[in-house]
């Protein structure tokens, strides 16, 4: 059935509750109402399209669950239990408040539009949500990069195992590691590989940010999400060769690494952000899931 009613002997107006089986949310808060004894009309959204677009229409295009409406017309959207505790506690409470001023319980009772009551913080939260998967996601593309990029170095290369991350940071301290790592082939300096290495996690995880904001708002799964990497891969490679290497003084780069290997690289980032967002092609489609 599409429709699970539970209704409790003291209350007669149910709360609208969309929810899928496999939502973990959604069982503590179905627990939860089944704890208090508060009616609740259940709707799997999974099996019921009608309802899955009133969620879309609820949440802003964003298919979140649990969704749950409220008889005053207010919704909370992936609420904790103290929510839904504080919430309807807000709920008798204005209800004994009609109750004592209006006993004339034949009058009509205004309903504001759900938008109105629509949680606040969701879409924020669901953006929070993917600029920290993001940052993940940015990271471990960069360690990927940076492992080849070391081992290119000091095979066909011949510059070194440690060259990229000296060079990494050498428009703050210099190019003196770099070029002595270059001539040694195996040369380590704690401070310039530290400082490298985090430069490089840094900026790594800004562009998995980045990426992850694009997945999000022009809804990619699947593999149109690893194109989208690649190409993303080669964007930033473009904006790091003509934008931000000349602005702090490491224009020549790409020509000393040699462009074919940084193309490379970077394409290579940009492979396993489009990889990690379509191993989660499950999760960026529940939240951004557009109406049938």
């Amino acid at each position: 059935m599409l429709r699970e009613p539970r209704i409790a002997t003291t209350q007669k107006a149910p709360i609208t509750f969309y929810a899928t089986p496999w939502c973990g949310d959604c069982r503590l808060a179905k627990r939860w109402f089944d704890e208090q004894g508060i009616a609740y009309d259940y709707i799997n959204i999974d099996q019921d399209e009608q309802a899955a677009r009133e969620v879309l229409h609820l949440n802003g295009g964003m298919r979140s669950v649990p969704t749950i409406v409220f008889p005053d017309g207010s919704i909370l959207v992936e609420p904790s239990t103290r929510q839904l505790a504080a919430k309807y506690a807000s709920l008798m409470q204005q209800s004994v408040n009609t109750t004592l001023q209006k006993p004339d319980r034949s009058s009509a009772r205004e309903v504001l539009p759900p938008y109105q009551y629509r949680k606040q913080g969701n879409a924020m939260n669901t953006t929070t949500r993917f600029l920290v998967i993001g940052a993940i996601a940015g990271m471990v593309a960069g360690v990927m990069m940076a492992m080849y990029a070391m081992i290119a170095s000091t095979t066909f290369l011949g510059q070194g195992f440690f060259t990229p991350l000296y060079g990494i940071a050498s428009p703050l301290l210099g190019p003196g590691a770099m070029m002595q790592s270059m001539k040694a082939g195996i040369y380590f300096t704690a401070g310039p590989a530290l400082l490298g290495l985090i430069f490089h996690m840094l900026w790594s995880a800004l562009y998995g940010m980045l990426f992850a904001l694009l997945v999000l708002f022009l809804r990619l799964r699947g593999m149109m999400a690893l194109l989208a990497g690649l190409v993303y891969g080669l964007v930033v490679l473009l904006i790091m060769s003509f934008i931000v290497l000349p602005i702090v003084g490491a224009a020549t780069m790409p020509t000393t690494i040699g462009w074919p290997s940084f193309i490379v690289e970077h394409l290579i980032f940009g492979m396993v952000l489009g990889l990690w967002f379509l191993a989660r092609s499950g999760t960026v489609s529940r939240v951004t899931a557009r109406p049938a």
